[in-house]
């Protein structure tokens, strides 16, 4: 038992001097006995920071490690029992991990684990970099903490336009405007409303057989105003007022007419020409074959083709008065169709043109119905005279051999005039008495002044009537005449 409390009281002395000879108090090594830093988990921010790993023992530190040293970079002990951990700044747009590990004798005796949130961009205020223009794009741009920058266009403000120059409208263009922007040089002129139109007057120039066209506000003057010129003129179309309009400033203003279309009317509806009487003339006088001559009414407007073959044999028949009247009266007749809407606007220049032209080239007047009827009477006294001077024996059905012996009474007028030698002289051969020439001539001379009387009546009468008909007509009224003179003296 002494032995034992010897033992005792030896320990306690050299513990008691173990303590005076060394820095540390009881406390401390009471605590340094007791830490040991623990697993840490920290969730953070994208930005930079510093974190603190504490419950060390400052005089036993351990070995620090990194996992991940682009984002933990900087561990250092604060002099207490924490180590301050420096974190970087994430810019990237992904999740970062970090470890820090305590280590002691080359044993993880804990482990940091770090966990950084993706970096959010935190923008500063725009900045214009560039100005927009008129037509032109600007820029601006703004940056991030992290150094990041972001750029947006700024779009052309357009321009902005103000009047500086006006023009009043005319009669073809509207109100024109000129504009400049406030901003830049440029500068437009456009147009503004609709133009005024003309106001015209017209007459009718009968040295150029032109109508002439003259706008009061002086925009215009035309000495050939066509049919098309006079509806843009009036700002119009087609159709049968203004034609007839149109019309009336050639006749009208014509001394050869002076009449509207309305008095013609009239006075060629005087005229009742019919499909069969038309063939019929034209067959005597062109001699034509009923098959080859244009149609009185044709279709899509050729109806001028109704006229060439007058034309064409007019020179034959320059006394004969009634086919000069007969080709006016059918120029009058397409006239007034087109006017009713037949045949497009260039058919109906063209067949007023030809009226115009056929009467001035045959002095023909719309009045001269009093001139036919007079030529009629005139012509039925030598149909008369040539009749009484005519011997008694004459055939109608005399054969012409030169006509491919065609009987006379079978000729047309064409072909009376075109052989007229070889009928006197066959006609001479039947009398063969001392007058035999002037029989013959006095016989020829009333057959064609026959035939003529023959298309007189047609053109006045236009019946379905044949010349064998007429002829057989015009020797009972020969007779009845004669008749009435026996019975007077």
């Amino acid at each position: 038992m002494k032995k034992g409390i010897i033992r005792s009281i030896a320990f306690i002395t050299t513990l008691l001097m173990i303590v005076m000879i060394t820095p540390f108090t009881l406390k401390d090594m009471i605590v340094s006995a007791a830490s040991n830093p623990s697993n840490k988990i920290s969730n953070i921010t994208c930005t930079s920071t510093t974190l603190t790993w504490s419950g060390f023992d400052k005089y036993s530190l351990p070995t620090l490690s990194v996992s991940n040293s682009s984002m933990i970079t900087n561990c250092s002990f604060n002099g207490n029992n924490s180590f301050i951990i420096s974190i970087s700044q994430n810019n990237s747009s992904s999740q970062r991990t970090g470890y820090v590990y305590a280590k002691k004798n080359g044993k993880t005796i804990a482990t940091y684990t770090i966990i950084q949130k993706p970096h959010t961009h935190l923008w500063g205020n725009w900045t214009v970099t560039k100005d927009s223009g008129c037509t032109t794009s600007g820029s601006q741009c703004r940056t991030c903490s992290c150094g990041a920058k972001e750029t947006k266009v700024i779009y052309p403000h357009g321009h902005s336009m103000k009047d500086i120059a006006t023009k009043p409208a005319t009669c073809t263009k509207g109100k024109t405007v000129t504009m400049r922007c406030k901003y830049c040089s440029y500068q437009f002129t456009t147009t503004v409303g609709s133009p005024m139109g003309h106001s015209m007057t017209y007459s009718y120039d009968a040295k150029t057989k032109k109508i002439i066209g003259k706008c009061s506000r002086g925009d215009v003057y035309d000495k050939n105003v066509t049919y098309e010129d006079y509806l843009y003129f009036e700002q119009s179309k087609d159709g049968k007022a203004n034609r007839e309009k149109y019309a009336d400033l050639f006749l009208l203003n014509n001394p050869k007419i002076g009449k509207s279309v309305g008095q013609l009317r009239s006075e060629i509806n005087k005229f009742n020409i019919t499909e069969e009487s038309y063939k019929t003339i034209m067959k005597e006088l062109t001699g034509l074959p009923e098959n080859y001559l244009p149609s009185l009414n044709p279709t899509n407007g050729s109806f001028v083709d109704v006229f060439t073959q007058l034309n064409a044999y007019q020179a034959v028949y320059q006394n004969f008065k009634a086919v000069d009247y007969y080709e006016w009266a059918q120029f009058g007749y397409s006239l007034l169709r087109i006017l009713g809407g037949d045949g497009d606007v260039n058919d109906y220049m063209t067949t007023m043109g030809k009226l115009v032209s056929c009467v001035d080239k045959f002095n023909i007047m719309s009045t001269q119905l009093e001139v036919i009827q007079k030529e009629i009477g005139e012509m039925s006294k030598k149909v008369q005279e040539y009749r009484n001077k005519m011997f008694s024996y004459i055939a109608w059905d005399t054969p012409i051999e030169a006509c491919d012996d065609k009987l006379v009474a079978e000729m047309t007028l064409k072909e009376l005039v075109d052989y007229e030698y070889q009928i006197r002289a066959s006609f001479s051969r039947l009398d063969g008495g001392p007058k035999a020439n002037e029989n013959a001539q006095a016989a020829y001379n009333y057959i064609v002044s026959l035939k003529k009387l023959y298309i007189y009546y047609l053109i006045l009468n236009p019946e379905e009537m044949s010349f064998e008909e007429f002829r057989d007509l015009n020797d009972r009224v020969y007779e009845i005449y004669n008749d009435i003179l026996k019975n007077l003296f």
